[in-house]
């Protein structure tokens, strides 16, 4: 092929960019249907509701970050959670776009879907690590890690034993 027949930087460049823009456009609509008559009450409840948690947590911004993930990854993944912060300490729904490479599976399954478990690794200090779990042999359990972990986490240059690997485990009933 030659020069002319690929695509330049700012080709590619607009290409997302509008690519992204058409995403925003038809940002989606929560929509509640009920499946027997009986659900009715309980659709209309949730029509009303969910809209306000989308909003009061700025999910607009979650919305667009994930289409950015999307179009430099191929894909993006939401993670919904209870966050006992929001609400001046009651709680609320919180949803963000997680990073793909820290989302896994069981291994040997090909199908997220049939996984049992779903795995989400990340990087907490030491001290932190301490008070959220004072009777855990944290310094042993840092030394294993530290090599597998600083393959991925590049950026943080060398991890030492002041960090600590925190595996959030989630299993599907």
């Amino acid at each position: 092929a030659s020069a002319a027949d690929s695509p330049t930087p700012p080709y590619l460049f607009n290409a997302i960019w509008n690519k992204h823009a058409s995403a925003m456009d038809s940002y989606p609509e929560p929509a509640f249907i009920e499946r027997e008559e009986g659900d009715r009450e309980e659709a209309e409840r949730l029509s009303k509701i969910v809209p306000l948690i989308l909003e009061r947590g700025n999910f607009t911004t979650t919305y667009s970050d994930a289409w950015w993930k999307k179009l430099k990854n191929g894909f993006a993944v939401y993670f919904v959670y209870w966050d006992k912060d929001l609400e001046g300490g009651l709680g609320d729904i919180g949803i963000r776009v997680l990073d793909g490479l820290r989302f896994y599976a069981e291994p040997d399954v090909t199908d997220v879907q049939d996984s049992r478990y779903i795995f989400i690794p990340s990087v907490m200090d030491m001290e932190r690590a301490k008070q959220l779990w004072p009777k855990a042999q944290l310094e042993q359990a840092a030394a294993s890690w530290t090599t597998d972990v600083n393959r991925y986490y590049s950026q943080m240059n060398e991890l030492s034993t002041d960090k600590v690997c925190v595996v959030d485990c989630y299993e599907k009933q």
